[in-house]
C-alpha cells in the first residue's frame, strides 16, 4: 500500500488519472506493479537522484518531501513519468556486459573501407536510459537546472 511521503510520492489511482489524460493505456499492469514501480520510482529514483528546494517539515520524515517550499503534489507529473518508465522497464538500465569497452582509438579509411577500433582493456560499454522528461517535469521543485545541464543529484 502506497502511503504518501513514506513510500510514494503518488498513489495508484492519481498514476492512472495521469495516464487517462494522456490517453496512455496502463491496463497490462495491475495495481500491484503499479505500486511496486511508484516504490521504485519514488524512493529508488527521484528521492535518490534529486535535491529539493527548501527544508524538510519534520527532520524525522522517512523522504526528502514535503518542504518548506516544496509540496509533494508539486512534482506528481515528474513521478508519474518516472512511474510509467519503470512500468515498461525504461527508468533503470540493466547490468550490460559487452566484449566493446571503452574507445581509445578509432580508425577509419573511406576506400577501399577499412576500419580499426582501439577498446581499452577492462573497460566495459554503459548504456543509460533517458530521463530528460522527468528532469524537466522536476526542475522548478530542484535545486540546480535541467535537462541534463547541472542537476544536483544527491
Amino acid at each position: 500500500m502506497i502511503t504518501l511521503g513514506e513510500n510514494g510520492y503518488i498513489t495508484v489511482e492519481q498514476f492512472k488519472t495521469w495516464c487517462n489524460a494522456r490517453l496512455i493505456e496502463f491496463f497490462a499492469y495491475n495495481d500491484l506493479q503499479i505500486e511496486a514501480a511508484i516504490v521504485v520510482a519514488s524512493v529508488d529514483f527521484i528521492d535518490t537522484n534529486y535535491t529539493f528546494k527548501g527544508c524538510k517539515l519534520d527532520e524525522a520524515q522517512s523522504m526528502s518531501l514535503p518542504t518548506d517550499d516544496v509540496a509533494i503534489a508539486d512534482i506528481k507529473n515528474a513521478v508519474a513519468q518516472a512511474v510509467w518508465q519503470q512500468l515498461r522497464g525504461l527508468l533503470f538500465t540493466p547490468e550490460l556486459t559487452s566484449n566493446d569497452g571503452e574507445v581509445l582509438r578509432k580508425r577509419e579509411k573511406v576506400g577501399p573501407i577499412e576500419e580499426e577500433t582501439e577498446y581499452r582493456e577492462g573497460s566495459v560499454r554503459s548504456y543509460t536510459y533517458s530521463t530528460t522528461k522527468i528532469d524537466r517535469l522536476i526542475a522548478p521543485h530542484v535545486i540546480g537546472n535541467a535537462g541534463g545541464l547541472s542537476i544536483l543529484r544527491g
